[in-house]
This record gives C-alpha cells, sequence and structure tokens, in this order.
C-alpha cells in the first residue's frame, strides 16, 4: 500500500514537470516544422521569425490562462479570439 502512494506521489510530482520540459524543448522544432512546411517558409530568417513569434504567442497564452485555471479547481479555461469561456468539470 506504500509503495502505491509513493508511485502516485512521485507520478503527480514530478512526471508533468518533466513532460513540460520536453514539449517546452521541441516545440520549436515543431514549430520550425509548421513554418516550412504548412506555411511554404523558404528562408531561415522567416522561419526562425515565425518560430519566435509563434513561441512568443504560446507563452502569452500560456501564463495568461494557466494562473486562473489553477486559482479555480475543475475550470477548463478555453480563449478564442475575443471571447473567454469557462467549462465547469
Amino acid at each position: 500500500m506504500a509503495q502505491v502512494s509513493i508511485l502516485s506521489s512521485i507520478i503527480t510530482s514530478v512526471l508533468p514537470g518533466i513532460v513540460l520540459t520536453i514539449f517546452l524543448a521541441l516545440l520549436p522544432t515543431i514549430l520550425s516544422l509548421l513554418n516550412k512546411k504548412v506555411q511554404k517558409m523558404v528562408s531561415e530568417t522567416d522561419v526562425e521569425f515565425g518560430v519566435v513569434r509563434k513561441y512568443f504567442v504560446f507563452q502569452v497564452w500560456l501564463f495568461t490562462t494557466m494562473p486562473s485555471a489553477i486559482t479555480t479547481p475543475c475550470c477548463l479555461q478555453m480563449v478564442c479570439g475575443k471571447h473567454f469561456y469557462c467549462v465547469y468539470c
């Protein structure tokens, strides 16, 4: 029984940080591939600028919606344009 609680606490405390770190490490590569394949950007400068621009927008979205999602438990928040929706579980 103690092993299950230790394993559960490790999964809930360490795993989200590891997954977020891996995702944020892979995000520039994913954005670069999207710029090259989907938006058909040829110049390396355009690709890098597109990655920086999209990464900045992602971080602004992440850090403006996540703190309020943490303070209101069980609330899935969706931002769509100028509209803000809060869907309760």
